[in-house]
């Protein structure tokens, strides 16, 4: 799930991520089984399924995704939901779930969505 990390590169929301690039990518992995992308329009929609006519990530795309810098993560909306930062928090915070509702409030600008993520609003503390 999320193979587009929050639809925006940066904070300010001035770098889409190339969401036919980011399927591209994910969907190779044998650990992946499906990709839930959110689909908001019809050119979103075309744009994934044209992905099974060329499923081959170009170099353009492989440059947008920035795997030209190490393959590295997205930072500030990503979160893989690993769980290694429970332990860190002293609070005892659900660290992933309200990383899950920021990136559906403040990535996809879905409200409704960030309210109704699991645990997003009903942190355990101590």
């Amino acid at each position: 799930m999320k193979p587009m990390s929050g639809a925006f590169w940066d904070r300010e929301r001035k770098q889409p991520i190339n969401g036919k690039a980011a399927l591209k990518w994910v969907l190779p992995d044998e650990n992946v089984t499906t990709s839930v992308p959110g689909i908001t329009s019809l050119e979103q929609l075309e744009a994934d399924l044209s992905i099974m006519a060329d499923p081959v990530l170009t170099a353009e795309e492989k440059a947008d995704l920035r795997l030209t810098e190490g393959e590295r993560a997205a930072e500030g909306l990503f979160c893989a939901g690993c769980g290694a930062c429970l332990e860190q928090c002293p609070a005892g915070v659900e660290i992933p779930a309200f990383m899950r509702g920021y990136m559906y409030a403040y990535g996809y600008r879905d409200l409704g969505k960030a309210r109704g993520a699991p645990g997003a609003g009903f942190a355990r503390f101590p």
